[in-house]
């Protein structure tokens, strides 16, 4: 038998090559990536990855822009966003506190 044939006959079988099933015959199945601690997380997910420390913007506009960004994924907390922006400091809470302040009264966030 050459191998056109055998390929034929396992295809006409229905069932899948030893090396492609799932679960050999005698019942072992193979060991997951999970079983062994492959499961594709690992240090340099971003979620592991150091925080980006981002320039605070001179101007208001550029400031107003910089927290919308931000605030899917941070949240409406002044001085988590603050902390976005290097190290946190009252002046910078307080000029973010305005900028939420100013984005709930013209009704774009809630």
């Amino acid at each position: 038998m050459n191998g056109r044939t055998k390929k034929s006959a396992a295809s006409s079988a229905g069932s899948a090559p030893d090396f492609q099933a799932p679960e050999s015959s005698d019942g072992h199945r193979p060991t997951l990536q999970a079983e062994i601690g492959l499961s594709g997380d690992d240090d340099t997910t971003p979620d592991n990855a150091a925080p980006v420390i981002l320039d605070w913007p001179a101007e208001l506009p550029a400031q107003d822009a910089a927290i919308r960004k931000l605030l899917p994924t941070i949240g409406q907390d002044p001085e988590s966003l603050a902390a976005c922006f290097g190290r946190k400091n009252k002046q910078r809470t307080d000029q973010i506190t305005g900028i939420l302040a100013t984005l709930k009264a013209l009704g774009h966030i809630v």
